[in-house]
């Protein structure tokens, strides 16, 4: 697990199904970001 997903899971309030838009890989002004990313969608981005 790198240092990213790792803070990513420490961080207060956040669970694999809080909604995480603002740190998307793809950024949250992306048109083409369809659907809302969560902890878990990150994690797997970044594994």
């Amino acid at each position: 697990m790198s240092a990213l997903a790792a803070d990513t899971v420490k961080a207060p309030g956040v669970g694999v199904g809080t909604p995480l838009v603002g740190v998307c890989p793809a950024g949250a002004d992306d048109e083409r970001l369809a659907q809302v990313w969560t902890a878990d969608d990150l994690l797997a981005a970044w594994a």
